[in-house]
């Protein structure tokens, strides 16, 4: 992955998560050190700082079945929308 891929990527996610809603909500399940809920805005950040996070989306790209272009568009639809049973 090139320097400007992984730019447009993190530029692309941290887009989405600024523009969804429901960054904020609590992801069931996973808790800080502390016990606090980690919201979908944390864990995006955390995952955008850890090297492997690109190395893997490198690897769904190299097999040819999907583009950079679609991994963003799924993250973006999925930002848009709530997660699974939180909300009626």
């Amino acid at each position: 992955m090139t320097p400007a891929d992984k730019q447009k990527l993190t530029t692309a996610f941290n887009n989405a998560v600024n523009a969804s809603p429901y960054a904020d909500e609590p992801v069931q399940g996973i808790a800080t050190h502390d016990g606090q809920p980690v919201t979908r805005r944390m864990l995006v950040e955390a995952t955008l700082q850890a090297p492997q996070f690109f190395n893997e989306v490198d690897k769904v790209i190299a097999t040819g079945k999907v583009t950079l272009d679609q991994i963003i568009e799924k993250f973006e639809d999925g930002m848009k929308k709530p997660i699974r049973g939180m909300r009626p």
